[in-house]
């Protein structure tokens, strides 16, 4: 994700910038549903209701 990230600052080519949102939903948005997912299984619904 850093990659993407710091390859991408300044995107002016059209393709590239396709090709980041394809990367985006495709990879990196599972990814943090995944995390999501775990850290539910690992400390539950009503431990994570109660962070700021």
């Amino acid at each position: 994700m850093l990659r993407d990230r710091n390859d991408t600052t300044h995107i002016y080519d059209a393709v590239l910038a396709q090709n980041l949102a394809t990367t985006v939903i495709n990879d990196h948005i599972p990814a943090f549903d995944q995390l999501k997912q775990d850290i539910l299984e690992r400390y539950g619904e009503d431990q994570l209701n109660e962070l700021p």
